[in-house]
């Protein structure tokens, strides 16, 4: 705000008030920031991000998604990106087309272990389950690393935490209906 105060019409103090506001559960509010940030400089990608994971904060995933492809259109090597418009697509139920937006996200990053985990959620709802198999345990490992890391990492540990309960879900199936892996 100090920063808003000195330059009103600064748009990354914009985008980052946004941001926080989102981070917050302020989503109204962080839209209309981040919409003010727009207005200023229309061409930068991460706002349009920024804006987009709100929309998506608000379940308001068929206004989000045009947003969020703005966003890619503007710079499509960032991962999260990708990412956010797989989070879209998912709840729209285009499961497909989330796939391939986090076969995306994989691309530029490979090292997205969320991008890896939602595949493997989106797969294994598609009764996919081998796929899903080997998304979900390149997402562990690639928790494995962070974690290595940092211990502090608390989501990464929440993440592995399902990831590790997805593939759980899949061996009960299997041992339930093994004729679904032929």
């Amino acid at each position: 705000d100090e920063a808003l105060a000195l330059y009103p019409e600064y748009a990354n103090a914009l985008n980052g008030k946004g941001w926080a506001l989102d981070e917050l559960g302020r989503y109204e509010e962080a839209i209309e920031t981040l919409d003010k940030a727009i207005e200023l400089i229309p061409e930068t990608a991460v706002i349009w991000n920024n804006k987009g994971w709100a929309l998506n904060g608000l379940k308001r995933y068929d206004e989000a998604l045009p947003v969020l492809e703005k966003a890619i259109e503007l710079y499509p090597d960032d991962s999260n990106y990708w990412y956010n418009k797989g989070i879209s697509l998912s709840n729209l139920g285009r499961k497909e087309d989330a796939i391939l937006a986090y076969e995306q996200s994989i691309n530029v990053n490979p090292k997205n272990s969320l991008a890896w985990n939602n595949k493997g959620w989106v797969l294994q709802g598609l009764g996919r389950y081998d796929e899903a198999l080997i998304a979900y345990e390149k997402a562990i490992d690639l928790y494995d690393k962070v974690i290595e890391m940092d211990s502090n990492l608390t989501n990464e540990y929440i993440s592995k935490g399902e990831s590790l309960q997805s593939i759980k879900e899949y061996e009960k199936i299997i041992d339930k209906y093994p004729e679904s892996t032929e």
